[in-house]
């Protein structure tokens, strides 16, 4: 996992959306319950410091309290401070934070999780072409060079849906004679931006049957396929 620290703030929620906590596995990494909050204390800088991962179902966040003098450490959490010492506290608590998410919590961000799989089964990794859109990636069949995988993030709202949340979505090519009948404008939609007689798009998140989604990729793989 690729961490993200905004501002140098020790606010690690946002892990939250595209992960599910496996409280059990927390127990056993060591985390104590108190109520409806997890909370791990941690040596940090050799012991000077100690850290303290709060976590809850919503909110994931850890405080730094200075055992010398006894109180929290604030210039942690303060983005105008970006020295040495600090980003070193920073990555250490980083570094726990990783080991934490690898251990104790369940992917469930369903693009990284296609990503994956789509390196792991064919042994094919993205490509980025366009740098006005960092987040779009193209997957391309070894044998034809030809596409087989776009993945997007583009409004909800282009693909038919009442909000414009952006959301991740991945266009297949598939048989025209299967389009239709796969098409529930629910997870697989008409393809967005591209010709909609060969590919659709499928909706990237946690609801989408993931069988039926591997099973399109596949055959998007197999179609372009050289023969």
């Amino acid at each position: 996992m690729r961490l993200t620290i905004y501002n140098g703030v020790m606010d690690f929620s946002y892990i939250l959306k595209t992960h599910e906590i496996d409280k059990k596995k927390l127990k056993k990494y060591g985390f104590s319950a108190k109520n409806d909050v997890f909370l791990l204390n941690f040596p940090i800088e050799n012991g000077e410091f100690v850290a303290q991962i709060s976590l809850t179902d919503s909110e994931f966040k850890v405080d730094l309290f200075d055992v010398n003098f006894g109180e929290m450490y604030e210039n942690i959490n303060l983005k105008d401070f970006d020295g040495t010492f600090v980003n070193s506290l920073r990555q250490q608590i980083s570094q726990k934070i990783e080991d934490v998410c690898q251990k104790c919590f369940i992917n469930t961000n369903t693009r990284e999780i296609v990503i994956e799989t789509i390196k792991n089964n064919y042994g094919v990794l993205p490509e980025f072409p366009w740098a006005e859109y960092p987040t779009f990636c193209t997957f391309k069949n070894p044998s034809s060079k030809k596409w087989f995988a776009l993945i997007m993030d583009v409004g909800a709202d282009r693909l038919g849906l009442k909000d414009k949340t952006l959301v991740s979505v991945i266009n297949l090519k598939l048989p025209p004679e299967e389009i239709l009948s796969l098409t529930d404008n629910k997870f697989i939609f008409p393809a967005y931006h591209m010709n909609k007689k060969y590919w659709v798009t499928v909706l990237l998140n946690k609801a989408t049957p993931k069988q039926k989604l591997f099973s399109l990729i596949d055959k998007s793989y197999n179609i372009v396929a050289k023969k």
